[in-house]
C-alpha cells in the first residue's frame, strides 16, 4: 500500500473528524501519538530488562509503530498535508 492510500484508509477510520467548532479533531491524535510513543518506549524497556525472554518484542514494536503511523497520517490529513510528501 502506498502512503496516499494509507492516509485515505486512516481518514475513513477517524472517529473524531476535524470541525471548525471542535479542536478535539486535532487534540485527540496529538495525545494519541504521544501515548503510542510511550507504549513503544515501554516495549523497549521490557526488551532491555528481559532480553530474549521478551519473545513478542518485534510483534509489539510493529503494533506500536503501526499505531504511530495511523496518528501521524491522521494529523497530516487534518493539517492539509499528504503523508507521501512528508515521507519524501
Amino acid at each position: 500500500m502506498d502512503f496516499d492510500s494509507y492516509q485515505l484508509q486512516a481518514r475513513r477510520t477517524d472517529q473524531i473528524p476535524l470541525t471548525t467548532q471542535n479542536n478535539d479533531g486535532v487534540v485527540a491524535p496529538l495525545l494519541g501519538v504521544a501515548g503510542e510513543i510511550g507504549s513503544l518506549q515501554a516495549a523497549y524497556k521490557k526488551k532491555l530488562r528481559d532480553g530474549d525472554r521478551y519473545g513478542s518484542f518485534k510483534h509489539d514494536v510493529a503494533e506500536e509503530l503501526g499505531d504511530i503511523m495511523w496518528y501521524v497520517s491522521n494529523l497530516a490529513d487534518k493539517f492539509g498535508l499528504k503523508v507521501s510528501d512528508i515521507a519524501q
